[in-house]
């Protein structure tokens, strides 16, 4: 997903021509593949009766691919649509996750090489699932290593992101791609304290990551079982050691939400909270919310890189604070200034 490790694939180096059938009665261009006289993409065909070739051949054309530009317009199924900047589909063998720019795909069934299990697959272009290409095998590689892999054996790990058996000296997880090196410093157990409903619901999940009605579920669930920190650390850690998945963060916000809504639902039943929300005090408030105010905007500022304009906003708003403060409580007046 990276995207659970996205990564670039290798495409095999092959040619593809574009061959005309050579015929007394045709003039123009056109284009077939191999001998089932499909045409190759890109290459018109035309026809006109009792046309004479005056040079015995027809003049073979150069196929053309699919055009470089990214939102180049791509006609299927009768529909003309911008095709997409790029095609995600997974190895049909071992399930690794890829991420295919579109100006490498330069034929309507492109192969290619997983980095993985070395399987060759291909998928049809243009898709109408673009963010799910279905691929089919081409050429198989190595053989998947689950089923034959007995836990016993001491030169095999488990991968604690979705328990796939991997070799000892892998880098990454072969089905989910998560690197190990940045797994590294992780609590072994993260799922100590919670029920083991939530473990099995976390690992079947793990299964069909990419499906967002299935993370809030998860979180839904936590949520009714007052087991929110479970689930902001599941995807914590997830967040660690996959920086780049974009999935990953945006669930990791949601819990966090969800997590300061519960925590301040706790903090106004406290007694204290209440009689300040019943009873309150407007003089007091009025006195202290500038100053609030200020001081929040400047941690806000200094604590976040993203944020930190509004460092200098709080400053500006503390100084007008203190200048009208000092103004009301007659200690500077207007003369003072001229």
């Amino acid at each position: 997903m990276e995207n659970l490790s996205f990564t670039k694939a290798r495409q095999p180096q092959k040619k593809f021509e574009a061959c005309l059938a050579s015929s007394p009665g045709s003039q123009g261009s056109a284009g077939s593949a191999g001998s089932t006289g499909s045409p190759v993409a890109g290459v018109s065909s035309t026809s006109k009766g009792g046309a004479k070739n005056t040079r015995g051949s027809a003049k073979v054309p150069k196929a053309t691919t699919w055009p470089s530009a990214a939102h180049a317009e791509v006609k299927s199924s009768g529909r003309t649509y911008l095709a997409p900047l790029f095609v995600r589909t997974s190895c049909p063998s071992c399930r690794k996750r890829y991420s295919i720019d579109t100006r490498d795909i330069h034929s309507s069934e492109p192969q290619f090489e997983c980095l993985a299990c070395l399987t060759t697959f291909s998928f049809v272009f243009p898709t109408d699932t673009p963010m799910n290409a279905k691929s089919q095998i081409v050429r198989l590689g190595r053989q998947p290593l689950e089923g034959r892999i007995d836990p016993k054996v001491t030169d095999v790990k488990t991968c604690p992101k979705c328990s796939a058996m991997n070799a000892r000296g892998s880098a990454e997880c072969r089905r989910c791609g998560v690197i190990f090196s940045r797994l590294e410093g992780l609590p072994l157990d993260a799922s100590l304290g919670a029920l083991p409903s939530l473990v099995k619901a976390w690992h079947d999940l793990m299964d069909d990551y990419e499906n967002l009605t299935k993370h809030l579920a998860f979180v839904s669930r936590c949520e009714d079982l007052q087991a929110i920190p479970f689930a902001l650390k599941k995807y914590q850690d997830l967040k660690r050691a996959q920086p780049h998945d974009g999935l990953a963060q945006e669930m990791f916000h949601r819990v966090l939400a969800r997590r300061f809504i519960e925590q301040a639902q706790n903090v106004t039943k406290h007694p204290f909270c209440q009689r300040i929300i019943h009873e309150p005090n407007w003089p007091r408030i009025r006195k202290v919310a500038p100053w609030s105010v200020a001081i929040v905007l400047i941690l806000l500022g200094l604590t976040s890189h993203t944020l930190k304009n509004l460092a200098g906003l709080g400053v500006a708003a503390l100084f007008i604070t203190v200048g009208l403060l000092l103004f009301f409580r007659g200690r500077i007046r207007f003369s003072d200034f001229w």
